[in-house]
């Protein structure tokens, strides 16, 4: 190991929030360092303490919180100690950070050149001048396409990935030596997450930072960082170099992890993932002993004796784990199988989709869209941010209005028209949205949102046995029911929505980034409940979604979406064997599903208008040719019912190195 001088320390480091007099421990015994040029990753659930770690590096914890013991060293300065001044002087020239929602980081009134410039005045002593042309570098710095334009528009006007480079053009303004990265990739598209990895990494690689990267994902987490460090309940429990704690985990817990993640080895009946079982203890109400044990299927009264402190796993120099039984903790989560239902007729189909067409203005938001869903099956629908694919969830639920096109349910046309379709219709087809917050009423509890749904969507009286029936359905505790949606997780909340969908026993459910902005184990608890709620109910789900281990977990069929267009539709195991489209194929390698490099897309996405009379991904595709942008590419059909919109061939979509590809200007 290295011997460099460490950019951060902390050592022995406690937290503690005091609500209503009660002194609460939110982290204990955290220490670890992290040298120059070298990334941390810290990874566990919601409520695990990562974010108050991120806000005591930073000194901004809020007013109820203290430090209570331990140090955190940058640059020779403890700032657990450190007065404000002091702390402001360090703030953006030593340590920086990246939030997870730019949208909410970034000033709406404010255009960003001025918001970049700003950070540049606050670190920089230079004149005003000075700092917009610095503005202008940092942004081309983090790969900014046209910075000028760029500079004067305002937030909203920017994409999800733009707004995150923005951020990150902030963060770095001051040459910080420690970077802190907040979930700065939830929520976006496999290719922007993949860009904004790329550009961390060459940014750690230019200027020499520490990072730590803060994040859920741990499939992520082990391609960017070169140690991981593994909490839970507000205590470090693994720490060591990431291939070596995912090829030889030794704590229960992140193998729990591991195993929540979808994968090729997953089946969604035989072998499905498995959700951690239990929550994560809330401060001031930690189990004696190991904090993980009421969760760990190998506890023992050793176990509920005494926390175990951090020791070295045999056989290895940096890999530590605070568990008494090591050894174990590869075979400490099991997979409940669910039994398959029959297979639905060739002819069965819920829902026929025959040439879906929207516009916005002049831009060509769905084109042509036409596809068939059966009975009980799951089409996962991909493409990045901006392809159409929430517009025709919401032309199929009625809530956007198409230009043309016709909509079948059970084989008779449905109004495109939500308030001109029966009560029949309505219940048939439901929608699960990305944030549940935004669709919960906050004033309701759980029981008057499911009870409204039920007298609306079932026509039926609300029994009491009803309701906590449907609540039962879906795993959520009945004392939850008198409970409102602030009071309740984010994994809590997406149950209820999903209950509420289900409440007239639907019989086509659109779910819409459901399981995006969730912990690694309560997305695995919300696709084991999707399957399980399918398998019993008959149901069919289009499932929209930018994580494609996730849709190739749950998806029979899976379409591809860019720029309004359908690019690719087959079964799932097709689009993964192949041949694909250039477009899916360039969303698989962003999104790396086998662990190695990604490789991001080479530009963003241009104005649908733009290549409307010609191939869509013509102006990114690195096998276009001369025909790409002269004519609309034919549709290639495959086995299976296979289809790919390509001016390739499916023999040399098959051979990627034919044919010669044609520079062409986007």
């Amino acid at each position: 190991m290295t011997h460099a001088p460490v950019a951060i320390s902390v050592e022995n480091l406690a937290v503690a929030y005091v609500r209503k007099g009660r002194i609460l421990p939110v982290l204990q015994d955290i220490s670890f360092s992290v040298r120059p040029g070298e990334a941390l990753a810290i990874v566990g659930e919601s409520g695990c303490g990562k974010s108050t770690l991120a806000a005591s590096i930073l000194g901004v914890l809020p007013g109820n919180a203290q430090i209570t013991y331990g140090t955190i060293r940058v640059a020779g300065l403890d700032t657990t100690t450190a007065g404000f001044e002091e702390l402001r002087a360090v703030r953006g020239t030593k340590i920086a950070m990246v939030s997870q929602e730019p949208g909410g980081a970034l000033n709406p009134s404010m255009t960003i050149g001025k918001q970049v410039a700003e950070a540049v005045l606050a670190t920089r002593g230079c004149s005003a001048t000075e700092a917009r042309a610095r503005a202008l570098e940092l942004l081309t710095r983090v790969a900014i396409r046209e910075p000028q334009n760029v500079a004067r528009r305002y937030p909203h006007q920017l994409s999800g990935g733009q707004q995150q480079r923005v951020l990150i053009a902030m963060a770095v303004a001051g040459d910080p030596s420690v970077l802190v990265l907040d979930e700065p990739t939830t929520g976006l598209d496999a290719t922007v997450e993949a860009e904004v990895v790329e550009l961390i990494g060459r940014l750690r690689r230019e200027t020499g930072a520490a990072i730590i990267f803060i994040s859920h994902n741990l499939r992520l987490v082990s391609r960017v960082c070169e140690r991981m460090a593994i909490f839970y309940a507000g205590r470090l429990i693994e720490i060591g170099p990431s291939a070596e704690v995912i090829a030889n985990t030794a704590h229960p817990y992140t193998n729990a992890l591991l195993s929540c993640l979808p994968s090729p080895s997953h089946d969604k009946f035989a072998n499905p993932v498995a959700p951690i079982q239990g929550e994560v203890p809330r401060p001031g109400e930690l189990p004696p002993g190991c904090v993980f044990s009421p969760r760990c299927r190998f506890a023992t009264d050793a176990c509920t004796s005494a926390q175990p402190s951090l020791e070295a796993v045999e056989g290895t120099a940096d890999h530590r784990a605070a568990c008494y039984y090591p050894e174990k903790a590869e075979g400490s989560v099991t997979s409940i199988p669910i039994e398959r239902g029959p297979a639905s007729a060739d002819d069965d189909y819920v829902l026929e989709l025959e040439h879906i067409s929207k516009r916005f203005r002049n831009l060509v938001v769905c084109d042509d869209i036409s596809f068939k869903i059966k009975r009980g099956e799951t089409l996962g629908l991909v493409g990045e941010s901006g392809s159409g694919k929430s517009t025709l969830a919401r032309c199929i639920a009625g809530l956007t209005l198409p230009d043309s096109g016709i909509i079948r349910l059970n084989g008779k046309d449905l109004s495109l028209r939500i308030e001109r379709r029966s009560m029949a219709s309505v219940r048939a087809v439901q929608m699960v949205f990305q944030s549940p917050e935004n669709t919960l009423n906050p004033s309701f509890s759980v029981r008057a949102i499911l009870g409204r749904a039920i007298s609306r969507l079932a026509q039926k009286a609300v029994s009491p046995d009803r309701l906590e029936k449907l609540a039962e359905n879906v795993r959520l505790p009945q004392v939850f029911l008198d409970r409102r949606p602030r009071q309740l997780s984010g994994g809590q909340k997406q149950r209820v929505a999903i209950a509420r969908a289900f409440a007239g026993q639907p019989e086509l459910v659109l779910c819409d980034e459901p399981v995006s902005a969730l912990d690694t184990s309560v997305q695995a608890g919300i696709l084991y409940l999707l399957t399980r709620l399918q398998n019993e109910e008959r149901v069919s789900y289009l499932f929209i979604s930018h994580d494609l281990g996730v849709v190739r977990y749950l998806a029979d069929r899976i379409g591809v979406m860019y720029l309004g267009q359908m690019l690719e539709i087959g079964t799932s195991a097709d689009i993964f064997a192949g041949p694909r489209h250039p477009y899916a194929d360039a969303l698989l390698r962003a999104s790396s599903l086998d662990g190695g490099e990604t490789s991001p897309l080479p530009a963003a996405m241009p104005d649908a208008q733009v290549t409307e009379q010609s191939c869509r991904f013509a102006a990114r595709c690195p096998r276009a040719m001369a025909t790409c942008i002269s004519a609309p590419p034919p549709v290639r059909e495959g086995e299976n019912g296979h289809q790919i919109r390509c001016h390739l061939t499916l023999e040399q979509l098959c051979h990627p190195g034919t044919p010669t590809p044609v520079s062409i200007e986007a």
